[in-house]
Order: structure tokens, then sequence, then C-alpha cells
């Protein structure tokens, strides 16, 4: 988890990440992904012991997200999965408790 904050930490500060034309700004105009390459971050398995840093990272560099979030690890932390909608960003299903797929039959 440790390397994924870190990777996202450098495509945020090396202004990569999709958003807005000027990080900062009250006068921002919308990118067109369209047009100019983005880049989209998503994080799976939360809520996790790092979330929090993970948003306040997000805040600082005023990007969002994707969070996946494993729906017994909301019910275990709701304040973790509620910081996260608080600041804006999105929230996936990334299903109740995330079993291993190849161990499930047809």
């Amino acid at each position: 988890m440790l390397r994924c904050l870190l990777v996202a930490a450098a495509l945020l500060l090396s202004g990569c990440a999709p958003g807005f034309d000027t990080p900062g700004s009250d006068t921002r105009a919308p990118i067109d992904c369209a047009t100019v390459k983005c880049v989209a971050l998503t994080f799976d398995d939360g809520p996790t012991p790092y979330t929090d840093r993970l948003v306040d990272v997000l805040q600082q560099s005023d990007a969002k997200a994707t969070f996946f979030m494993i729906g017994n690890k909301v019910a275990a932390n709701p304040d973790g999965a509620a910081r996260v909608a608080e600041a804006g960003m999105e929230i996936g299903n990334h299903t109740w408790e995330h079993p291993n797929m190849t161990t499930i039959g047809a």
C-alpha cells in the first residue's frame, strides 16, 4: 500500500493527474480527457489504515480518485468510508468480502 501512496503522490506532484489545468486556482477550466492524456487514480480493498493519509495527499494536491471499497471493511470502518465520501472522492463497490475468485465454481 505504501508503494501505491508513493506512486499516487508522484503522479499528483508531477501534474499528470486529470481534472483541471491549474491546480489550486479558482479559475480552473475542466480538462477534456478525450483530447488530453489523463490518468485515473483508483484504489481497491479499502477502507484501510492508509485511507486517511491517502485522502490527505489527494486533497493537498487538489486531486480526486475512485475508491473501490469492500463492504465488510466499510461496515467495520464506516468513518473511513465517510471521510472518502466527504472529501468528494468517487466510491465504487468492490464486493462484500472480496472472495478469491479462482476458488469459486461457475
